[in-house]
């Protein structure tokens, strides 16, 4: 579908690009205009995947919004640069192109100018609709937690929504957490669920004696801890009672093998 997609886009701004030249009295070849269209469209296959996972990594709004704004504009420059020099790169090695008198990266750097507010556009266009799409996966109400009046201060139960559909988590099958941008997600008997809260606030609303955070994206719960494996160099792997291993970051490890001798 995505590439179905760019090589539509590709074939028609070709197209539009030679007629334009032929209007206006040019001589410049069909295919020394569509092929370095298509070439660049297709390039956006990547650079949409590339937009995507930044997306996810550097979403707004967050904590560090201006690392994010500044990693996405950065983004946006590099795409319509290189869209640009893929373009001309194209049509100069083409029978019946043309090379710019400017030469290449100076004419794809003036054209990055002309028709940023295009290729730019376009990507920023592909973060918003990551980003919205993500929004629809928040939960519709706050997480459940457990009467902070009461003996245990603790949530009981973790809230997940998915499609409008609301799951109800009991923190006891909870087996790991791992980050997920703004998001977390929670693993449960062999499934995992998106929970909308920062992995730092489901630190602080857990049990600690129980849940444990190994690395700055994963909290284990460690009733469900079968074997602590020493590696190299002072390093430490976990492995859970459903197999998985996750690796324990060096500042964490005391304090999983504390909880760990404590569940004993």
């Amino acid at each position: 579908m995505l590439a179905a997609f760019w090589l539509f886009v590709g074939l028609f701004g070709g197209t539009a690009i030679w007629l334009g030249e032929r209007i206006a009295g040019g001589a410049l070849a069909w295919r020394a205009a569509v092929l370095p269209s298509l070439g660049a469209a297709l390039l956006w296959i990547p650079l949409t995947l590339t937009a995507l996972w930044l997306a996810r990594r550097f979403p707004l709004p967050a904590e560090r919004w201006w690392l994010s704004a500044g990693v996405h504009a950065l983004a946006a420059l590099s795409a319509s640069f290189v869209l640009n020099l893929a373009f001309f790169a194209g049509e100069a090695v083409l029978p019946g192109g043309r090379l710019p008198a400017a030469g290449l990266l100076a004419a794809a750097g003036i054209a990055g100018l002309r028709f940023l507010h295009i290729n730019a556009g376009v990507y920023l266009g592909i973060v918003a609709l990551s980003w919205m799409w993500a929004a629809r996966r928040r939960p519709a109400e706050p997480p459940d937690a457990a009467p902070t009046g009461g003996a245990e201060p603790y949530a009981r139960r973790l809230r997940a929504a998915t499609a409008g559909r609301v799951t109800l988590l009991e923190v006891d099958d909870i087996e790991w957490i791992e980050a997920d941008g703004d998001y977390a997600r929670v693993h449960v008997d062999g499934a995992d669920h998106l929970v909308s809260e920062r992995m730092k606030q489901l630190e602080e609303r857990l049990d600690p004696a129980r849940f444990v955070r190994i690395h700055r994206s994963r909290i284990v719960n460690v009733e469900r801890v079968r074997e602590l494996r020493h590696l190299s160099h002072g390093d430490y792997e976990v492995t859970l009672a459903n197999d998985v291993s996750l690796r324990v970051s060096r500042g964490r490890r005391k304090q999983l093998l504390d909880a760990v001798e404590r569940a004993r």
